[in-house]
């Protein structure tokens, strides 16, 4: 689930508006959902200091077992930046400060990353319950782990097991539908690579090989 803000002026909402969210928040625990993450943007247009902190504070009122908060990346190509609007933003830092209310309620951080163009150098962070961290993300973060991508635009990493810093490789999809449909042969051939990268550790065992099922 994500979520921004819950005061209405600004709402960007995966699964839909604010009240969404709730909605969907107690449907996930009465089906017996134990687990349940939830994201939250700093920086988003219209938003300000005071409502983000409204937001946080309603995430945590849920009661998630993590709560995600990301600082908006302005992409290049994006109406903010070929505007350049980038300068509203000068509230930002204080938005990502709101994070205390998450220790104050017993939230800790686990893993921290950055990307390239995101407001004021700033970080995306994800807390969580003790005993909730994430093994994917810090995997995906530490790059110790194998991601096999399918789909229209998907980008497989692969990872010599074993290593920290180990060798690296990726296998790109065709970005658009159309070409990804009319070349899926060339694709599948691609497909191939995983086959031959993990064959170059027979010691790692069918245990350590990541088993694909269904899709490319």
């Amino acid at each position: 689930m994500a979520v921004n803000n819950t005061s209405g002026l600004c709402v960007r909402v995966c699964c839909g508006c604010a009240s969404n969210v709730f909605l969907k928040r107690r449907t996930a625990r009465r089906v017996g959902h134990d687990n349940i993450n939830m994201d939250l943007i700093a920086g988003l247009p219209g938003d300000t200091v005071e409502g983000f902190r409204h937001s946080l504070q309603t995430a945590i009122d849920l009661d998630p077992e993590n709560i995600t908060v990301h600082t908006l990346t302005l992409k290049r190509a994006s109406n903010l930046v070929v505007e350049h609007r980038a300068a509203d933003y000068a509230d930002v830092a204080a938005m990502v400060e709101s994070c205390e209310l998450l220790e104050k309620a017993g939230y800790r951080p686990y893993y921290l990353y950055r990307q390239k163009g995101t407001l004021q150098n700033l970080e995306n962070v994800g807390w969580c319950k003790p005993g909730y961290e994430c093994l994917y993300n810090i995997y995906i973060m530490e790059e110790v782990h194998t991601i096999l991508s399918a789909g229209a635009g998907g980008s497989t990493k692969l990872v010599a097991p074993g290593a920290r810093h180990g060798k690296i490789e990726r296998i790109f999809n065709y970005k658009y539908p159309t070409e990804y449909i009319d070349r899926f042969d060339t694709i599948l051939a691609r497909k191939e690579g995983v086959k031959q990268f993990y064959d170059q550790y027979p010691s790692c065992g069918e245990s350590a090989r990541p088993q694909a099922h269904g899709g490319v």
